[in-house]
């Protein structure tokens, strides 16, 4: 079955004029904004950029276009910028304002950009999870939290752009991405929620609360679009609205998360009409697993287990060699302040991480 590269190959020399914006393009667009823009689209509005142009700067930058974009992102992400930026379609179409912010501090990571998509509409992408450990441990504080600081940035974001920016507005991301997505349509200015057409979830996680039945949610229902995969794990944490497609995946387990696995028809994509029995059991555990735990105990465990990363002195994923993490294992069998079910608990997950770092190193060689 066909991929994004497939659909870039059918419907690439076609304009958005001719062939309206879908879901594919979403897509596409919230996948390259995992790539680091820096220096090349300015982070105010000074000027703006086409994605040829900027494919171009990026792929010049041999410090960019060599390095790997870490454990967890697939470096597929290089070619489809690549491809897109050698189409009818993508090419013109103009990036705007990319801005990136990673605070330790803070323990926020956040990037989003705006893209004007040549049909008089913007599109607003944010970046999903990269390989910043501060940026998963943002991830985990949104299972006790009620908004975690990129949340709070994507809001600030949609609404400087619209300040800006007349047009219509779409707005769109993949992982946390979607979920920032949706959270700033929800909580934006009033004007602003009336010029938004459509929002792109594409396997983002839910919220800490309950979110809706809320009057906002209420009002742009029906500009949502939800999309996870048939075994999607990520896309049913913590609280979410039922009403999402399901897609079909070339790959299996968590590894459906990865949007280049998910199968296309021309300009949409392959789809479960009934939905997926696997996300219907996948979204009961999570649920009985967070509903076992109360806020304050999940903090506790985000606050220890991100303790035993960071005393590796891994900044990022990829950081987190084998060595390191048999470091954490050690320093986790000599802390006597967890108890036997968190210890059994941590430690199957850095032995997963450890899979991970095997796994993604011995599919790096083979390339």
């Amino acid at each position: 079955m066909a991929n994004i590269f497939d659909y870039l190959k059918w419907r690439g020399d076609i304009s958005v004029y001719h062939s309206p914006f879908c879901e594919i393009d979403a897509l596409i667009l919230s996948e390259i904004s995992y790539l680091d823009f820096s220096g090349i689209v300015t982070n105010d509005f000074s000027s703006t950029i086409t994605l040829k142009e900027a494919s171009h700067c990026f792929f010049s930058d041999p410090s960019r276009a060599d390095k790997s974009l870490g454990l967890i992102i697939p470096d597929l992400i290089l070619d489809v910028l690549k491809t897109a930026a050698n189409t009818r379609r993508f090419a013109d179409m103009k990036l705007i304002s990319f801005v990136s912010d990673t605070n330790e501090k803070e323990e926020k990571q956040f990037s989003a950009m705006a893209v004007d998509t040549g049909d008089r509409h913007l599109f607003v992408a944010f970046r999903g999870t990269d390989d910043s450990i501060v940026g998963w441990r943002e991830d985990f504080n949104m299972s006790y939290c009620y908004t975690v600081p990129s949340q709070i940035e994507a809001k600030k974001y949609l609404d400087g752009i619209a300040e800006k920016f007349p047009s219509p507005i779409r707005i769109g991301g993949h992982s946390k991405g979607g979920n920032l997505a949706l959270y700033a349509a929800l909580n934006s200015e009033y004007s602003v929620r009336q010029r938004i057409c459509a929002v792109y979830n594409f396997d983002g996680p839910g919220f800490a609360e309950e979110i809706t039945d809320s009057e906002n949610y209420s009002l742009l229902r029906e500009r949502i679009h939800t999309f996870v995969p048939e075994n999607s794990i990520v896309g049913m944490l913590l609280s979410h609205d039922n009403e999402y497609v399901t897609v079909r995946s070339s790959a299996s387990g968590v590894y459906q998360h990865d949007g280049f696995t998910w199968y296309i028809d021309v300009n949409r994509f392959v789809v479960l009409p009934d939905g997926s029995e696997n996300n219907l059991r996948n979204d009961r555990m999570l649920k009985n697993w967070l509903s076992s735990f109360d806020y304050d105990k999940r903090r506790e465990f985000t606050e220890s287990l991100f303790e035993l990363l960071e005393a590796t002195g891994a900044k990022t994923l990829t950081d987190l060699s084998i060595d390191r993490l048999d470091k954490a294992k050690d320093i986790l069998s000599t802390l006597g302040k967890f108890d036997k079910e968190k210890r059994k608990t941590l430690s199957e997950i850095l032995s997963f991480l450890v899979k991970e770092t095997l796994r993604n190193k011995l599919k790096k060689d083979d390339k």
